[in-house]
């Protein structure tokens, strides 16, 4: 404990500036009455335990108090309060001075460890400040009673702890003892309550079954709903087997459209051999018309005889024209029956046999230009006039075989006419073959997706019944397409 040595005391009470230095041993303040006296202790003890409260203490006519303390261990405590501001301050001789607010009615414990000056607790709620004594206060404890001055004494030596070690056993004990009474009814109460539920027991056991029951139902009301959603999903299986039934008996001409087409795709390779008789028929059109016109116009005679003589090998030329003529009535014959055959779709083997009668025809053809090159070269020999005219008589002939020639040229238009349906017709059947095809694939998928649905539901999605694998397999054969999935 340190000892005060100074203090200064500024607007506090009746003192306005006051400074007082205090002797290292017993220190008396002495006076008249109303001088002071008592403030100065008032003082004191404001700074030491933060007594008296509130801001009463302020010299009139001024807004703040400060009572400045002095140790003799070199520390210094300020104390001031106004309307605004209430503080301690703490200077410590070798460092910065430390300012302390906000601490309430209590004593910040850096404050109370500058000092060191504390109050003595006698009791519980008695306490007595041995450093410093008020004016006519009794010398320590010869005013108290008997039982504070034992108690003082009993601190002195230590029996206050003792006393206070009984005195909170005894609280705990009879703390304890209501504790116990309290809980023995509490257990009294609970065990007359737990009669009313002994019947709990069997309540458990239903529970228990009951709950085994709760998770049995849960089951089957998810294995209904899962069987609900599979009927739905057989419903639209069978909706669509029902469509695509229908569309299979649309198409179960199938083979023979394919056949049809095999057909077709031949005729087509025929075609273009066709095409190029066309051709050559516009070819032996233009040179006959180009000889034509070389007869009209020549007026050479001079070699008639010659003339007659290549005119001779000429008319057989012109035989073999009218043997090409009935060739070509041949093939509108074939035209005729190549119709036929487009429209029932059977066999093309007659059709091939015309064709090679026109590959045959088509020889012939070539043999013909070669005889319009001689015909130019008799052009140029020709001088008479009546073997210009039997010439004429000939070339009627011809023009009449050109006319059987573009008669015959129409009806190879008409031929590729029908040729070029029946590659569109093809063209229809394969996208009809495609589509047969995923329908199918389709169906297969549904019908094992039916099939495992109703594997594990192993029951009739009709009457409910159970089934086994051969009623389950007649059901999915019945669905099946051809007989099987």
């Amino acid at each position: 404990m340190a000892i005060i040595t100074r203090v200064r005391i500024e607007n506090f009470q009746s003192h306005e500036d006051t400074t007082i230095d205090f002797d290292r041993g017993l220190n008396i303040i002495t006076g008249p009455s109303d001088n002071g006296k008592s403030a100065i202790i008032r003082a004191i003890k404001w700074v030491l335990f933060n007594e008296p409260r509130g801001t009463e203490f302020i010299r009139q006519g001024t807004s703040a108090a400060r009572v400045t303390i002095e140790m003799d261990n070199g520390n210094a405590i300020i104390r001031e309060r106004s309307s605004s501001k209430n503080r301690y301050t703490v200077k410590y001789p070798d460092s910065e001075s430390v300012i302390f607010e906000g601490f309430g009615n209590e004593i910040p414990q850096e404050v109370v460890g500058a000092h060191g000056i504390t109050k003595a607790y006698l009791d519980s709620s008695l306490s007595s400040s041995l450093n410093i004594a008020e004016q006519l206060e009794s010398p320590f404890l010869l005013s108290e009673t008997g039982s504070v001055r034992a108690k003082a004494i009993g601190r002195l030596i230590g029996l206050h702890i003792i006393d206070r070690a009984i005195k909170n056993t005894n609280v705990d004990l009879r703390r304890e003892n209501q504790f116990k009474d309290r809980a023995n009814s509490e257990l009294n109460e609970v065990e007359s309550s737990l009669k009313e539920y002994e019947f709990l027991k069997d309540v458990e056991v239903k529970l228990e079954k009951s709950d085994s029951i709760i998770q049995g139902v849960s089951e089957l009301l998810t294995r209904t709903k899962r069987l609900e959603t599979n009927l739905k999903s057989i419903i639209s299986i069978e909706a669509d087997y029902a469509i695509q039934s229908n569309i299979v008996k649309n198409l179960d001409k199938l083979e023979r459209y394919e056949l049809c087409l095999r057909n077709i795709e031949i005729i087509n390779g025929k075609l273009s051999k066709l095409k190029r008789v066309y051709k050559t028929l516009n070819e032996i059109d233009i040179e006959i018309n180009s000889a034509s016109y070389i007869i009209k116009n020549t007026e050479r005679i001079n070699y008639c005889a010659e003339l007659l003589h290549e005119i001779s090998k000429k008319t057989r030329v012109m035989d073999k024209a009218k043997i090409l003529k009935i060739a070509f009535s041949k093939v509108d014959r074939s035209e005729i029956e190549a119709k036929g055959q487009l429209y029932a779709t059977a066999n093309v083997k007659p059709l091939e046999e015309k064709i090679k009668k026109l590959d045959s025809l088509i020889l012939k053809l070539n043999g013909m230009r070669s005889l319009n090159t001689e015909i130019n070269k008799l052009y140029k020999e020709q001088g008479k006039h009546d073997v210009v005219l039997k010439s004429a008589a000939n070339v009627d002939k011809a023009l009449t075989i050109h006319n059987n020639i573009q008669d015959d040229i129409e009806k190879l238009k008409k031929i590729i006419g029908l040729m070029e349906k029946l590659s569109y017709v093809s063209n229809k059947l394969i996208d009809g073959k495609n589509y047969l095809v995923s329908i199918n694939t389709g169906i297969s998928k549904d019908l094992k997706d039916y099939s495992v649905t109703l594997k594990k539901a192993g029951k009739c999605p009709v009457c409910r019944s159970k089934i086994g694998n051969d009623i389950l397999n007649e059901i999915i054969k019945s669905y099946s397409f051809n007989g099987g999935i």
